[in-house]
């Protein structure tokens, strides 16, 4: 389902009469606040846990020679939340770089780069990548990263996860409908079935958990 698509099933389940919005933009009233609560739900969703793997992606890009910093955006990938990890080809195979991360407001790894070289270091601070040296050749670098969260915000978008899961978003927004109306019935309702496609999007969409395996 796409973005409307998900307001109109919203606005089904929660026991609305007429057909919905018509649009996701222009709305007003009743009707924009079930827009609200469906893009919402969506970005709680994709904020309640790290590892979504819908959420991580990789991309191939090449550095500039002599550029000392490089904009996440300028290299195409402009939905770059946080490298996990960066990988530079040399001699035809791929190197892991090390990695700094800095979330403060500012960040002096620019500093670092007076020579030029092969960089063996990537700092990552506020959307800017930066290296322990100037590349000196436009390296290759293979970036596997997690991406900024999705808003929906057109009729035609559609979400980030598989088809399967889009009912997690509309039960989201029946929740957020009934607490709004006071509706306790509606709530305890939508709130089962969203806690079980939380569930299977959590047991399908993140990293199993592994347990060391007993000496005994």
């Amino acid at each position: 389902m796409n973005f409307l698509e998900i307001v109109k099933r919203a606005w089904v389940e929660s026991g609305q009469s007429g057909d919905g919005p018509a649009s996701v933009v222009g709305m007003s009233g009743h009707q924009q606040r079930f827009v609200n609560w469906v893009r919402n739900s969506w970005s709680d969703i994709q904020r309640s846990h790290e590892e979504w793997s819908f959420l991580k992606s990789s991309a191939d890009c090449t550095l500039t020679a002599g550029q000392e910093t490089f904009q996440a955006a300028a290299l195409g990938i402009a939905d770059l939340k946080v490298p996990l990890n960066v990988f530079i080809l040399i001699d035809g195979k791929w190197a892991e770089l090390g990695m700094v991360i800095s979330f403060s407001a500012s960040s002096d790894y620019s500093r670092l780069n007076k020579e030029s070289g092969q960089p063996k270091i990537a700092y990552f601070s506020n959307g800017i990548l930066s290296f322990d040296t100037v590349p000196d050749a436009a390296y290759s670098l293979r970036i596997h990263y997690r991406k900024v969260p999705q808003e929906l915000s057109a009729n035609t978008d559609i979400p980030l996860c598989e088809s399967m899961y889009h009912m997690t978003i509309v039960w989201g927004a029946v929740k957020r409908y009934a607490q709004s109306d006071e509706d306790q019935a509606l709530f305890n309702a939508a709130n089962a079935e969203y806690r079980r496609c939380i569930l299977e999007m959590l047991n399908a969409l993140t990293p199993k958990i592994k347990f060391a395996e007993s000496a005994f």
